[in-house]
């Protein structure tokens, strides 16, 4: 039985404020200001950033995922300054009309039963970041998170997943981790994607904490 690597998860909502800070000089050059989601195509775009000192504003330049060099508790670090410099022909991240927005969406199991409502992201901090799973808040006001390969469908109204996905949700993010991992593992196989057809998931190998009630 393979063994998986841990992952190293953050809320996007924990990196909002965090200082962007160079390798090259070990300055702070900007922080975050918001994280940057494409829910159609479930990819991190990156970060939009604030200046940092006394004129403090928003920076034009968004820092692309694939700019970031870490992802750290206490700060987001790139190679260079060079990366964000502000440049008047960086356009700011936009819609291209594909895409909907996901905070306060309504998350539905395909046999109509309401988990909750999608509160934020959680990102794998490894290189390049990515995003795994949603934050939910269930109908009773708690916290939950959710692996984000189990989604089935997505619209302007709500998400959809399988019946069964109460089995990977879990309310801490040690426990999600695993639950993320397992999830890969039992679904990706040798296709390198999951399976979103919206049958039944292949069940856990170990119990869920914290499942849907």
């Amino acid at each position: 039985m393979s063994v998986s690597t841990p992952l190293r998860l953050v809320r996007a909502a924990d990196l909002l404020g965090l200082p962007v800070v160079a390798l090259d000089s070990g300055e702070d050059v900007a922080e975050v200001r918001d994280v940057v989601y494409h829910a159609g195509d479930r990819r991190l775009v990156g970060f939009t950033l604030n200046k940092r000192g006394t004129f403090a504003g928003r920076l034009r330049h968004v820092l692309g995922a694939g700019q970031i060099a870490s992802i750290g508790r206490d700060a987001v670090m790139i190679e260079a300054q060079s990366i964000i410099e502000d440049r008047p022909d960086q356009a700011d991240v936009g819609s291209d009309g594909s895409d909907v927005s996901i905070m306060g969406l309504q998350v539905m199991t395909v046999d109509g039963t309401v988990i909750g409502s999608i509160a934020g992201v959680v990102l794998e901090t490894g290189s390049p970041a990515t995003v795994v799973g949603y934050e939910l808040e269930t109908p009773d006001r708690t916290t939950i998170f959710l692996p984000i390969d189990i989604q089935v469908a997505l619209s302007s109204d709500r998400l959809l997943v399988p019946e069964n996905t109460a089995a990977y949700v879990h309310q801490d993010l040690v426990g999600f981790g695993g639950a993320v991992a397992q999830y890969r593992e039992q679904t990706l196989g040798s296709t390198g994607s999951p399976d979103r057809s919206g049958g039944e998931l292949p069940p856990p190998s170990v119990d869920g904490q914290g499942g849907v009630r």
